[in-house]
């Protein structure tokens, strides 16, 4: 015999005379309305003086396995969009700085209450006191008036790291009258002067000086002199020009070399120290030695050309060219050098883009990685870690997809490529999948239509998630009081009451439900309204 009874789903009310009422729930609320907040994240070691490279360990008690810590160090506000670690991650300290973290969980918990450390980097050495301020860099040639194409480079202090520009100390620079600061560019190699201009820079070394004062110096272009030799009625090159200056791009290139008399002889050569020479005849003008003779319409990879690849680079993906001209019964103009750095481009992930509410699909996703430099491959790891270049899980091609996944994954990834400088990686590429929403089924179907009377029988409701009924640990959460359930672990609700049916006993019972599961995102929330009726006095002879 039929209860009479019938639930909708959450997306509309049902058929019959059993109506079901549908309303939006919000997870992560209690039934007093208030927000279920994750719990502030703590660190460890506590602020205060540290020496440089300690690791702090940044916690959220009861944070689920989904949430994460997100923090900044540059005391602006964190969000879901900054660099994040799992509770119990660590956060290295190698400067004087303050680490500002929420943690979040979705579906589980809300923004925590913002945490903040300052951590203070000792000297350490007995006696040393506060850090002094590294000394001023230097220009050489000193500022003043310099011929068109002169380079330009910036001397480090004396107590810089010897590989300098690699190492732990930075000179940052401009070159448009503004005061640099670390956002401003790092001086990675000779500067060339095109017009007249000023070059302000400040050196920073946080293992052993603080910023130093600013230097500047101002250089005019003026007009070379007439002739080295005036007697013979020669006249003097300018330098030659470079385009692009020094740069760092992430596919093999060109360089083109332009001088003030398209009939000069233009010698380049590649590499640090190695400068080209040209030997000067009344009747000729020669690139001799290791020097290459420069061809203007060579095109990529041409003999003649200054192509920028993995063949001329080191192994860091840098180069020098060096480069000058000369002509016929002239003196050759002075060499020229600019410093180019190849660096893979960083990964980055589509089809899907990573999305914190990707909604569950049986058949998974499997997003593409990619880089735009051409030849390179790809490293990615999907367990938090940070890949190399050397460490974590290779793809055939590039751009290659990463393996099927239903659950909550997170990859990084790094682009390799001989020649090149590794790129920065790329990501966290973040993907939440989110459960569907549960649907209500009724323990009977409907055969006739309840008039007025007395109900013959309460329903259980049992509840479905559809393509995701087999999903690993898969769970529901659900209230009668109007509140929005939320989910916990292990199969347990931090609010409501665990299970996949529910008997319903009362006229007018609104039932709230969500379905949870460890390694998925807690769905949207599922409404319905339940109103018994009583049975009419002419449907006993039916029933």
């Amino acid at each position: 015999m039929s209860t009479g009874i019938t639930a909708g789903a959450m997306s509309g009310a049902s058929s019959g005379t059993v109506p079901v009422s549908t309303s939006g729930t919000t997870s992560g609320t209690v039934a007093s309305g208030g927000t279920v907040a994750c719990n502030n994240p703590t660190f460890a070691p506590a602020a205060g003086t540290v020496v440089a490279g300690t690791a702090v360990t940044i916690t959220a008690a009861g944070l689920p396995a989904n949430g994460f810590i997100y923090y900044t160090t540059d005391q602006t506000m964190p969000t879901h969009a900054s660099m994040f670690v799992a509770s119990g991650g660590t956060v290295t300290v190698s400067q004087t700085e303050t680490i500002t973290a929420i943690a979040y969980a979705m579906g589980a918990c809300s923004d925590s209450a913002v945490a903040t450390a300052t951590y203070e980097v000792a000297v350490t050495c007995e006696g040393c006191g506060a850090p002094p301020a590294c000394a001023a860099p230097t220009f050489m040639p000193a500022a003043g008036a310099v011929v068109l194409g002169t380079t330009v480079t910036i001397v480090p202090p004396a107590n810089f790291p010897a590989n300098f520009p690699q190492g732990s100390g930075t000179i940052y620079y401009t070159v448009d009258g503004t005061i640099p600061t670390h956002a401003s560019p790092a001086y990675s190699g000779p500067i060339q002067i095109n017009a007249t201009e000023t070059i302000h820079a400040i050196a920073s070394d946080p293992a052993v000086c603080t910023d130093s004062t600013i230097a500047l110096a101002t250089f005019t272009v003026v007009a070379p002199c007439a002739c080295c030799d005036p007697l013979q009625g020669c006249i003097a090159f300018l330098p030659v020009a470079f385009n692009p200056p020094t740069t760092t791009q992430a596919n093999d290139f060109l360089v083109q070399l332009t001088d003030s008399d398209p009939a000069a002889t233009i010698c380049f050569t590649f590499g640090a120290n190695n400068p080209p020479a040209c030997t000067v005849t009344a009747a000729s003008a020669t690139c001799s030695g290791t020097s290459q003779t420069y061809n203007p319409v060579a095109g990529l990879g041409a003999t003649g050309s200054v192509t920028i690849n993995g063949g001329v680079t080191t192994a860091a993906g840098t180069v020098v060219v060096n480069a000058m001209s000369c002509a016929p019964g002239n003196a050759a103009a002075g060499v020229v050098s600019q410093t180019y750095t190849l660096q893979a481009a960083a990964p980055t992930m589509q089809g899907p883009a990573p999305s914190p509410t990707l909604l569950y699909q049986a058949g998974g996703y499997m997003p593409t990685l990619s880089s735009v430099t051409a030849g390179s491959t790809l490293n990615y790891t999907a367990d938090g870690s940070t890949p190399t270049c050397a460490t974590g899980t290779l793809l055939a091609m590039n751009p290659g997809a990463v393996p099927n996944f239903t659950t909550n994954s997170t990859f990084n990834a790094i682009a390799c490529k001989t020649g090149y400088a590794p790129s920065t990686v790329g990501g966290p590429f973040a993907y939440n999948v989110v459960l569907p929403t549960p649907t209500f089924v009724d323990s009977a179907s409907t055969t006739t239509v309840e008039g007025t009377g007395t109900y013959d029988a309460a329903p259980t409701i049992q509840f479905d998630d559809g393509i995701a009924d087999g999903v690993t640990g898969l769970f529901y959460c659900s209230t009668t009081d109007s509140s929005a359930p939320v989910c916990g672990a292990a199969g347990a609700c931090t609010h409501g009451t665990a299970g996949t049916t529910l008997a319903i006993t009362t006229t007018g019972t609104v039932v709230n439900v969500v379905a949870c599961a460890p390694n998925e995102n807690t769905s949207a929330g599922g409404t319905a309204t339940y109103t018994l009726q009583l049975d009419a006095a002419t449907d006993a002879t039916t029933e």
